[in-house]
């Protein structure tokens, strides 16, 4: 918008420079003198971005205008409006005020100039407020990108530490599970083959001597090793993780506390593909449904909620709806607000609904 101004004060300049020609001047060197005087402060007026710098040289530009108008040439006087009108905005005085001032000085000008006086002056208002209105447009966008960008670093930076934290406690399993088999190792499978070994030494000894008591030995070896196949097997089937560590444990003790503490019915339902259900999507479904109930309690009046984990082709959907009075026009606060950003965290999506009781439904993506 600044170079539509630049233009504008070329178009003066282009008046004011052919009225003189028009009207054969006589002492055309000082009428350039004065405009080359004036381009170059209005050129370092629009080089520097500095609101107080460019508040000093209006000041010296106006005082510039007004001394050629008093001593040289009356005409110079059409370069003052637009001056006028900008020293004004950086004192911040309203624009009402530059008006009566642009009135009072054509009261005071010479007649001759009155009327082209008054015309720029109007022409360059309506460039002054489009002006104005494209500046405080650019810097509400300016703020409103400032903002937008903190926030994403935020976000990336919460990601992040979401990230690292669900790798240190994906690798602290890891270790406790590795723990677990070390010592279930060493406490069944260990003593079995090493009793194993010392009864197949025994029979290795006697098998020349005593046949049938070797043989009685290896039998016995053959079905200790198979008892001790037998609890291998049991013990890799209770190392491996069931559905309650997959976050369902948890979502049922938040169930169970939040019953012992009201008096509303909770009913879980879900499929047997949760383990398709990551760390970070779990801990987003503890804290959104922590927070639907809590506005359940709070708002709803309802007796029941039903929660409904359901693991599809390519989505994994959590509704948790109660059967309470419900809501037409929700507001969003801090805590639906916190929902939102939290799915939006994980590239998911979240459906409020308070149209029959009240939902929140949860879409999350399946990570592969």
């Amino acid at each position: 918008m600044e170079r539509w101004l630049v233009i504008n004060e070329f178009f003066i300049i282009f008046y004011y420079s052919f009225q003189h020609i028009k009207n054969e001047f006589s002492n055309i060197t000082n009428i350039v003198l004065f405009l080359l005087i004036y381009l170059s402060l209005k050129l370092t007026y629009y080089i520097f971005n500095n609101n107080k710098i460019r508040k000093y040289l209006l000041l010296i530009i106006i005082s510039y205008i007004s001394l050629i108008y008093f001593y040289f040439d009356k005409s110079f006087i059409l370069f003052l409006p637009l001056n006028i009108y900008f020293i004004y905005h950086y004192l911040q005085i309203e624009k009402e005020v530059s008006i009566i001032s642009i009135i009072a000085i054509s009261l005071l000008i010479d007649n001759f100039i009155v009327d082209e006086f008054i015309l720029i002056s109007g022409v360059n208002y309506l460039l002054y407020n489009l002006f104005l209105k494209s500046h405080y447009k650019i810097s509400k966008l300016t703020l409103e990108n400032d903002i937008l960008r903190d926030k994403n670093f935020n976000l990336n930076n919460y990601v992040d530490r979401d990230k690292n934290y669900e790798e240190e406690m994906k690798y602290l399993s890891k270790l406790e599970e590795r723990n677990k088999i070390s010592q279930e190792i060493h406490d069944n499978i260990g003593h079995t083959i090493s009793g194993s070994i010392m009864q197949l030494e025994a029979a290795k000894l006697l098998i020349n001597k005593n046949i049938k008591r070797s043989e009685e030995m290896i039998d016995n070896t053959i079905s200790v090793l198979r008892k001790g196949m037998e609890e291998t097997r049991i013990t890799l089937r209770e190392l491996k993780p069931a559905s309650e560590e997959l976050g369902i444990h948890k979502l049922n003790l938040l169930i169970k506390k939040f019953e012992k503490s009201t008096n509303i019915k909770v009913n879980l339902l879900y499929d047997q593909n949760i383990d398709k259900i990551t760390y970070i999507q779990w801990n987003v479904i503890l804290n959104n449904t922590r927070e639907a109930i809590t506005n359940t309690i709070k708002y709803s009046k309802a007796s029941k909620i039903n929660i409904k984990i359901e693991v599809l082709n390519k989505i994994i959907k959590i509704e948790i709806k109660d059967n309470g009075i419900g809501k037409l026009n929700i507001k969003k606060g801090l805590g639906i607000k916190g929902m939102e950003e939290r799915t939006e965290n994980i590239d998911g999506n979240i459906i409020i609904d308070g149209s029959d009781g009240f939902s929140v439904i949860m879409l999350l993506p399946i990570k592969t």
